[in-house]
């Protein structure tokens, strides 16, 4: 079990790094929305949060956002970011760091690392949203 202090401290963390990686893909997307503006522009990757999924969609950054690592994580996330009971705080999954496997660093195959990621969180589901998985 892990106290309550521990918890918010990589809670923020997460949230900085998620914050983050949404403005990148928000920005590719803006700047191919430019270049291409007659092309269907769906976003797969980065998404943790409804905040973040509004910005992209109301900006006109993207048609469409993929959302399946949260989904798989916490299988309540389209439910969290679609009802409006859910506050903006609660409308959201933080998904812990979870460190690459040995072999995965030996090899030093970056992709396969991210897939051992996803595996991980698969087998170690998080029902309150935050996430500390590990193998």
């Amino acid at each position: 079990m892990m106290g309550r202090g521990l918890k918010e401290e990589i809670a923020s963390e997460t949230v900085q790094r998620t914050a983050a990686r949404e403005a990148f893909f928000f920005d590719f997307a803006k700047e191919t929305r430019r270049r291409f503006p007659g092309l269907i522009l769906m976003l797969t990757g980065g998404f943790r949060s409804r905040q973040g999924i509004q910005a992209a969609l109301k900006g006109g950054a993207c048609d469409i956002v993929g959302i399946g690592r949260p989904a798989v994580v916490c299988p309540n996330f389209p439910e969290l970011i679609m009802d409006d009971k859910y506050t903006d705080d609660e409308a959201k999954v933080i998904l812990g760091k979870v460190p690459t496997p040995l072999w995965a660093r030996i090899f030093q195959i970056r992709v396969l690392g991210g897939g051992a990621e996803t595996v991980c969180h698969m087998l170690n589901p998080c029902p309150d949203g935050l996430c500390q998985a590990s193998f």
